[in-house]
């Protein structure tokens, strides 16, 4: 029974440090183009298709957006990115994660682009789901991306 547990637990430590390398990656390339090559690779590695490895490649498709610099690609990349994570939304509502690269996608989006209908409803839902958050590295990006948002607006 007790090898029974340690597996279970080794196998939730190497998840939960899989999904924060891919994090790590994303951050990196959200700040400089140069992080885009380690993203990808990144999110190759990730063997199991699952909504959360979705989210992660729209998040690629909106960081190619923003790097792009002919203004056809920027947009395709926009709506290739938006439809991909809507779809993965949608097939799980309630998964923090998404919810929250949904919030900061919107929150630094153009008003033009019209992709903001969210924003609040995916604040008010991390801030009552977050207390729930077994990802400690997920919750310590949550809160401070919500103390920043909230220090901004005063």
């Amino acid at each position: 029974m007790k090898a029974l547990l340690l597996l279970i637990l080794s196998a939730q430590l190497a998840w939960g440090s899989a999904y924060q390398s891919l994090r790590d990656a994303y951050y990196q390339a959200a700040q400089s183009e140069e992080g885009m090559e380690v993203f990808q690779e990144e999110i190759d590695k990730w063997q199991q298709e699952d909504v959360l490895k979705s989210g992660y490649e729209a998040m690629y498709f909106f960081l190619k957006a923003k790097y792009s610099w002919n203004p056809y690609a920027k947009l395709s990349y926009f709506y290739d990115g938006k439809d991909l994570l809507e779809e993965a939304i949608e097939s799980d509502q309630d998964n923090l994660e998404l919810r929250f690269l949904r919030l900061a996608i919107q929150d630094n989006l153009p008003e033009i682009l019209n992709y903001n209908q969210e924003i609040e409803a995916d604040r008010t839902f991390l801030n009552q789901h977050i207390g729930a958050c077994a990802d400690q590295d997920l919750k310590q990006r949550i809160e401070e991306y919500l103390n920043a948002v909230t220090a901004n607006l005063k």
